[in-house]
């Protein structure tokens, strides 16, 4: 990832746009907490590769945040949700607004609007003078707005009330959760959704 002292937010984020969705403030605190997950995701790859996530276990920077249905899944499939977000921090590092092209990055866009969240109500120091030298706006920090905007629905979120007992079996775990669709299947969340363009086929992982 590009240093984000390296980003013009500015520039990029002008508030040309005719919402104003998203600021050049918000879009620096969304690019860090970005890579802060995807560090922490190839961490949690290096440290334990395919081993699966237990309840008891305290040892994991990332992947027990995510629904219980994918504690089993392996380091390939690791590897790409790191990615997930990866991409998104690629989109705003080149003034995209991040729009989640599968399920991974509706879960990774998720976490990163709820870490900015809860980062700023703590008025964590480094985060705010993270911007410090970016101009303030009305339209700062509209967390529930980004996710109105950029999030198609919230049906993802679903998985998170699948029962303990349930997740050893994807398949007999989403029996739980009807008319979600099979693309929340955890072998399904990089599919590119129907009506946006996918990602480059091969482009690298950045660890």
């Amino acid at each position: 990832m590009v240093d984000p002292a390296n980003i013009n937010f500015a520039v990029l984020f002008d508030g040309s746009d005719a919402q104003n969705t998203l600021t050049a403030r918000t879009a620096s605190w969304l690019y860090t907490s970005a890579g802060w997950f995807s560090d922490s995701a190839f961490d949690d790859i290096d440290r334990h590769g395919d081993a699966p996530v237990a309840d008891d276990d305290n040892d994991w920077y990332f992947f027990d945040e995510l629904p219980r249905i994918t504690w089993r899944e392996g380091a390939g499939w690791r590897r790409q949700m790191a990615r997930a977000f990866d991409d998104l921090a690629g989109d705003l590092a080149e003034g995209r607004a991040p729009l989640p092209r599968c399920t991974a990055e509706e879960f990774a866009l998720y976490l990163i609007i709820r870490r900015c969240s809860d980062l700023l109500a703590d008025d964590d120091d480094y985060f705010v003078q993270s911007v410090a030298d970016l101009s303030r706006s009305s339209a700062d920090a509209n967390w529930d707005h980004l996710s109105k905007v950029f999030l198609y629905d919230h049906n993802f979120l679903r998985l998170y009330e699948v029962q303990p007992d349930r997740v050893k079996d994807p398949n007999v775990a989403l029996d739980d959760l009807a008319g979600t669709g099979e693309i929340l299947r955890p072998r399904n969340w990089y599919r590119t959704f129907g009506d946006v363009a996918p990602r480059t086929i091969g482009r690298p992982y950045r660890r």
